[in-house]
């Protein structure tokens, strides 16, 4: 990977060797095999699509959707020294309408780039075309597991509600950032969103790593709101998918 060390997320890369969020990459493994396929929504310059590509193999398939042209310059790179075949780059962001949208950027963190209005400095400003995650069902294998990561800083749960065909399919997986603040930036909650994929037929579950000996085990438990945090990733996966999920 090209990575910048003056952003705090690819700096974290580069001493640990890996990106930070190790529970997300344990659940591709758990979930995932050869074959299946990833979405990667905010893939920022690909840390969690080149992780998915592994697993996925040749034989499947990762969608990495990246509306920030400087970031996803990187990802597009990454995708190709790699030789990622199975990777397709899309140059939009996701929503429940389609449209343009001004995406703002952060200083110093290239994958904190969000649609809500940010207060203090920003490091720059672009209108970007907005689709339906639904837009692209066609692409989206039906024979196989699918496990859509959304982390857009506030618009997931528009990135959800653009992919209600596609989770009212069998074998989805869902993981999307929840804070509460920012959807009530939105006229959205938290809890709203729970309540959406419940009535779509989808559990909650919170995943983290917890110690082992000298090691650390990927830990999976329901949540229901307020959540553990003010801020965190859920897991979102159908009744009859317990199983699958917990091991």
């Amino acid at each position: 990977m090209i990575l910048d060390l003056g952003d705090w997320s690819q700096r974290g890369c580069y001493y640990h060797g890996r990106f930070y969020d190790l529970a997300n990459q344990r659940l591709i493994r758990r979930l995932l095999s050869e074959g299946d396929t990833y979405i990667d929504v905010g893939a920022n310059i690909g840390m969690m699509t080149l992780a998915a590509a592994r697993v996925v193999g040749s034989t499947g398939r990762v969608l990495s959707f990246e509306p920030n042209p400087q970031a996803r310059q990187h990802l597009d790179a990454h995708v190709r020294i790699n030789g990622l075949t199975q990777v397709r780059v899309v140059d939009k962001g996701l929503s429940c309408e389609r449209g343009q949208l001004t995406l703002r950027l952060p200083v110093n963190s290239s994958g904190r780039g969000t649609m809500r209005n940010l207060s203090g400095d920003t490091a720059g400003e672009f209108q970007v075309d907005v689709a339906l995650l639904d837009d692209y069902l066609a692409q989206i294998p039906t024979d196989c597991r699918v496990l859509l990561k959304v982390d857009t800083e506030g618009f997931d749960f528009n990135v959800l509600r653009g992919a209600r065909g596609l989770l009212l399919r069998n074998n989805v997986f869902a993981v999307a950032e929840v804070n509460d603040a920012w959807l009530k930036e939105m006229g959205q909650s938290a809890e709203a969103m729970f309540n959406y994929m419940e009535e779509l037929g989808y559990d909650a579950y919170f995943a983290d790593m917890c110690p082992r000996g000298l090691s650390q085990k990927l830990d999976i438990r329901p949540v229901s709101m307020p959540g553990p945090h003010h801020w965190f990733d859920a897991l979102f996966a159908r009744h009859e998918d317990r199983e699958i999920v917990c091991g």
